[in-house]
């Protein structure tokens, strides 16, 4: 007997939208997540005093990874069913694709959304300069260089934003304010990593630094040639 290896439309759809309940699935999760913070956080306290310890902390991270994996895992997939439709439709000769083709077509994406949705969070400088949304002094109100004059502390901030926020030497000029003080915790730094953009923990994707708009040039080429190679392997 001979066992095809080939799948029928109605196949392939039911793979392609159980893969979209289940990305659908984590963004329900995701907003849940979002209703139980604003829940948490009004008993905490005044949230506009709070507002950089929540996008900074573990779990804004944990809820932006959560968004991530679904909203971009979701658009993968339609553009997987797009190709998949497209090429049965159009087909002469009524190509059947291969359920194994698109099993491991699936795969493929989903490890490049994981690697996609948790590579901002790695502990590295050279990542953290890419994807930081901000750093800021903790101990700023100690400090009487800023709370003497006010105008200190737009200054400092205008020369982050236009010297140091796309280099890595930031930590090292941090490090060289602490060794000249008698007080190195006026210089004490919290960072707000890539998911901590708002207050609902999603990521900024319209970010302007040139280092990050390199990153999504390069994820996007990666991305285009896949659809290409996965297309052509569906003929």
């Amino acid at each position: 007997a001979v066992v095809s290896t080939q799948s029928t439309g109605g196949e392939l759809d039911r793979i392609m939208r159980l893969q979209i309940f289940i990305y659908d699935g984590l963004m329900g999760l995701y907003l849940l997540c979002v209703v139980l913070a604003t829940v948490v956080l009004k008993f905490v306290g005044d949230y506009c005093l709070i507002e950089r310890k929540w996008r900074g902390s573990g779990y804004c991270s944990a809820l932006g990874v959560l968004f991530s994996l679904s909203s971009h895992g979701s658009l993968l997939v339609v553009a997987c069913v797009s190709v998949v439709r497209c090429i049965t439709c159009t087909s002469s000769i009524g190509t059947n694709v291969r359920k194994t083709s698109v099993v491991g077509t699936s795969v493929v994406l989903f490890i490049m959304n994981v690697a996609h949705s948790i590579f901002p969070l790695l502990p590295f400088a050279f990542v953290q300069d890419v994807f930081r949304t901000e750093m800021y002094l903790t101990n700023i109100e100690e400090n009487p260089f800023f709370s003497g004059n006010p105008i200190n502390v737009s200054h400092l901030d205008r020369m982050y934003r236009g010297k140091y926020k796309d280099e890595a030497d930031i930590y090292a000029t941090l490090a060289g304010l602490r060794n000249v003080t008698s007080k190195p915790k006026l210089f004490d730094t919290e960072e707000i990593g890539y998911y901590g953009n708002t207050g609902l923990c999603v990521h900024n994707i319209f970010k302007t630094q040139e280092s990050y708009e390199l990153y999504k040039l390069v994820y996007c080429i990666v991305l285009v040639v896949l659809l290409l190679i996965v297309t052509v392997s569906y003929l």
